[in-house]
């Protein structure tokens, strides 16, 4: 399988699974297979799993290269309800 033909499925994906929010609550997706690995590493410290789990995971060394490239705000609140996103990772926005 080629590059291209598993970042197409890993975006479609990703798109389908967000297809069953409301749309006022999530926006078209613009995402990359890139941004995978940040939305992903973000969602586990989201759900309180632990940081050196996250580096282990990630096979990340230190806690410096997820907090200043991948971890980003995920979740934003409207009036008194939280939802996620928009999701900011490798430094762009996946809304």
């Amino acid at each position: 399988m080629s590059k291209a033909a598993i970042s197409f499925f890993l975006q479609d994906t990703i798109k389908s699974a967000h297809a069953f929010f409301p749309d006022s609550s999530c926006h078209e997706l613009q995402v990359r297979a890139h941004d995978i690995h940040g939305i992903a590493t973000s969602m586990l410290l989201w759900r309180n799993c632990s940081v050196p789990t996250i580096l282990r995971v990630a096979c990340w060394r230190t806690p410096s290269v997820f907090a200043d490239h991948y971890l980003r705000e995920i979740v934003r609140q409207e009036e008194d309800i939280f939802t996620l996103g928009p999701v900011v990772v490798a430094g762009h926005v996946v809304d």
